[in-house]
């Protein structure tokens, strides 16, 4: 169930059941999650910063994204991850031409 800052319920959605092609939904807790990608990151040798606000973000012809930041700052990956609320501006799904799914914890 989503619930807003009231405690007034905002949708139910069913989870667990398969989908078509046998994927079962999974849920997570937000913190579980981040620490779970910052862990695999840094073991991977990923260099993790917290405080930057995104301002733009584009897709490159190889298929990575290429992130900039408010301080003047960018970065380039495989994988944009955007993991600070469904209130977050700008929203990625505005910025890149592919959005997978949103989920809320």
């Amino acid at each position: 169930m989503l619930w807003n800052e009231r405690g007034q319920r905002l949708a139910t959605i069913p989870l667990g059941k398969p989908l078509a092609g046998g994927t079962v939904s999974q849920t997570i807790k937000r913190a579980r999650l981040s620490h779970a990608l910052q862990d695999e990151a840094i073991r991977r040798g990923v260099k993790v910063q917290f405080g930057k606000r995104l301002v733009d973000a584009t897709a490159t012809s190889d298929g990575r994204v290429t992130a900039r930041f408010a301080d003047g700052t960018q970065a380039t990956g495989d994988l944009l991850v955007g993991a600070d609320g469904i209130h977050s501006a700008p929203d990625a799904s505005s910025i890149l031409p592919h959005r997978v799914g949103a989920t809320s914890a």
